[in-house]
């Protein structure tokens, strides 16, 4: 509808000049309009990118960080996620009751409540995770929980993500869509698939000061699983508002609720998390000027295993893919990965945010938005899932995109 309207737009500038001066042909009218509007519309997504980009780094430098005593937080233990999780799932089936009164469906009302599951089309969550451009800021994401030493010596001495990188990739948005856009049932039954992962990820850190030689880290650390959802939860609204739209901060602060319950998938209570998205703000910036956020030995070779591909093609993307993502993070985050953007990386990275604006903003959602949360909009209107068989195409493409050109099993090292 958009292109539509643009493109009426300049043949009616085309006729309308050309009845004012015959001489000049139609065609080339319209070139020279269409010209002028992409220059003009261009210019101003770039100096938008740079404003809004630059709104997420206001005031970093007069917040002083939070100390390792700050961030001495207890171990969530099997009994309080058990617990935690069991009144959720009560408090969720309560909020849907109240939901499912505004929403049509043809679901029975019996039902309704375990079918909506976490979030439901009135949220603001649902909003902003649907849209498949996010996963723009995946790298900044990623990045910025390995500058926790928790999760960097997790990964480098649990994880598979150095010797199958795909699988690890796959495993997280699996679990990360099936609480964010699935049913009650599989949601739970993610957290606890979640939860029997984390129990076995225990060790002591090595190389990472100012934490002490030997410190015992867990998965289950309370202020690490924080840190990790801040990541994703800031990273998200960032690129969201880059791409897609400006929120206000009544609509962020709405977001930011609901989001919050989404820690106790974790067994973490939201009553210790910032109250609200200001705060939540100033919580990050402290995290990224303080000592919790120390970049350490382990993260540095998860790097090295994330951007060292062998294939020339995927070297090709994982450079832009590094340059991006190292841009887009705080500078001392970025300096500890030994990168440090010159005034060149922040102009690609205004441009990229401008014509991916451009193009992103003028599609239907049919190409913008996840299949994750198209399946669960008719779920909860009691329509058929989505076409399995576009479903699966657009599943293959980006398995094979994503296997064989950006993260190809060349870089994956021998167990």
């Amino acid at each position: 509808m958009y292109l539509a309207i643009v493109a009426g737009g300049h043949i009616l500038v085309g006729l309308t000049i050309r009845s004012c001066f015959p001489g000049y042909k139609l065609g080339t009218i319209i070139l020279i309009s269409c010209l002028i509007h992409f220059l003009v519309s261009f210019i101003y997504h770039v100096i938008r990118a740079r404003n809004y980009f630059l709104n997420y780094y206001t005031n970093l430098d007069s917040l002083s960080g939070y100390t390792l005593s700050d961030h001495q937080t207890q171990e969530v233990s099997p009994q309080s996620f058990s617990e935690e999780l069991e009144e959720f799932r009560k408090d969720i089936v309560s909020v849907n009751n109240e939901r499912m009164k505004t929403t049509p469906s043809k679901v029975e009302k019996t039902l309704q409540p375990k079918t909506r599951g976490v979030y439901g089309p009135e949220c603001k969550v649902w909003e902003v995770a649907r849209e498949s451009v996010l996963f723009l800021g995946g790298g900044r994401a990623v990045f910025l929980q390995l500058a926790h030493p928790y999760v960097a010596s997790g990964v480098e001495e649990h994880s598979k993500v150095a010797h199958d990188i795909q699988r690890r990739f796959y495993n997280t948005f699996y679990h990360v869509f099936h609480m964010t856009f699935g049913e009650l049932d599989s949601a739970e039954k993610s957290a606890k698939q979640v939860r029997k992962i984390h129990d076995k990820v225990i060790g002591t850190l090595s190389s990472s000061p100012p934490y002490s030689e030997g410190a015992k880290y867990s998965a289950n650390h309370e202020g690490a699983i924080i840190w990790v959802w801040a990541t994703l939860v800031e990273t998200s609204m960032m690129m969201f508002e880059l791409i897609v739209r400006k929120m206000s901060l009544e609509e962020k602060e709405l977001f930011y609720i609901d989001q919050k319950q989404f820690v106790r998938f974790f067994g973490v209570s939201p009553s210790v998390l910032p109250k609200s998205w200001n705060d939540f703000m100033i919580y990050t910036k402290k995290m990224w000027n303080g000592d919790p956020i120390t970049v350490s030995d382990p993260a540095r070779r998860a790097e090295v295993s994330l951007f060292r591909p062998k294939k020339f093609a995927s070297q090709l993307l994982t450079w832009g893919a590094r340059r991006l993502t190292f841009t887009l993070l705080p500078p001392r985050i970025a300096k500890g990965f030994n990168f440090k953007a010159t005034n060149l990386d922040y102009a690609h990275v205004y441009i990229l945010f401008a014509l991916t604006r451009m193009i992103y903003s003028s599609l239907p959602g049919s190409l913008r938005y996840l299949t994750s949360y198209i399946e669960a909009q008719k779920r909860i209107a009691g329509y058929d899932v989505y076409n399995y068989y576009l479903s699966s195409f657009a599943a293959s493409v980006g398995h094979w995109f994503m296997h064989s050109v950006i993260l190809d099993p060349s870089q994956n090292k021998p167990k």
